[in-house]
């Protein structure tokens, strides 16, 4: 619950350190043991934050969760999430070096 209030909380510091933590935890904790579309849903909204430095560490976080689960299992979620925060799917595959 405390993570889930930092990533829609008004300060944008809290907000990119929300994604840095779910980095962290994709490289520390067993993937399964993640909620993958709870993570995705957050990231998502990073990845349509008006500070880059929130842009950033949230592309940060859905690149490793792409190492992890790879890009077939990513994809058509994070787009789904990506279309009801209304965010630019076009950026997004560039960072993650989608076709």
């Amino acid at each position: 619950e405390l993570h889930e209030r930092a990533f829609r909380g008004a300060s944008w510091r809290a907000r990119e350190e929300a994604c840095h933590a779910a980095a962290q935890a994709l490289l520390t904790v067993p993937v399964e043991a993640l909620d993958r579309d709870a993570l995705m849903e957050r990231l998502a909204e990073g990845l349509g934050d008006h500070r880059e430095r929130v842009r950033h560490a949230a592309v940060g976080a859905l690149g490793l969760m792409q190492q992890r689960v790879g890009e077939r299992a990513l994809r058509a979620p994070l787009e789904r999430a990506m279309a009801r925060h209304s965010v630019g799917a076009a950026a997004t595959r560039e960072a993650l070096e989608w076709p």
